[in-house]
């Protein structure tokens, strides 16, 4: 028995050419899947990477202008895509220039990537102004987009001195 078992497993004839078809296309099949996985799992690195990006940078410009605005600030000037106010006697405007897609403050630019600012005033009622002394409060919608990637961000900001 011992002796069959050996003929068996150290037989000296090697592969027939149809066991060697078979194992030459299971080797391509498992190469073929990890060339995929791979491809994928790249592309997904990609997107994540790239959705990171425009999130942090359209999140860090509107935290800063929430913040600046929400601040002890008078308002000077104000339109649909930009505003000026006086914080703490600092003239400071936020702007968005659409031909080249970005938020600026002061003329200098915060965040690219910009498909869209969008600013709406209200008054203590929540409706709809345009002067400046009735402004309670102010609807800040940014939309971002980078390499395909696109993110929605809006916040209401409430002045604390209004």
């Amino acid at each position: 028995m011992c002796e069959s078992i050996k003929l068996r497993f150290f037989n000296e004839r090697g592969f027939t050419a149809v066991e060697a078809v078979v194992a030459i296309f299971i080797l391509t099949l498992v190469i073929w899947m990890a060339m995929v996985f791979y491809n994928l799992s790249g592309r997904s690195a990609q997107y994540m990477s790239s959705r990171e990006a425009v999130t942090f940078s359209a999140e860090q410009g509107i935290e800063n202008f929430v913040d600046e605005l929400r601040g002890n600030s008078s308002l000077v000037d104000m339109s649909s895509n930009s505003v000026t106010f006086v914080l703490d006697g600092e003239t400071i405007e936020y702007s968005f220039n659409e031909g080249n897609k970005t938020l600026l403050r002061n003329n200098v630019v915060m965040v690219t990537g910009v498909e869209k600012f969008e600013l709406t005033f209200l008054d203590s009622a929540g409706a709809g102004t345009v002067i400046p002394d009735e402004v309670k409060s102010v609807i800040v919608r940014i939309k971002a987009h980078s390499r395909g990637e696109e993110l929605d961000l809006n916040t209401k900001v409430s002045f604390r001195t209004r």
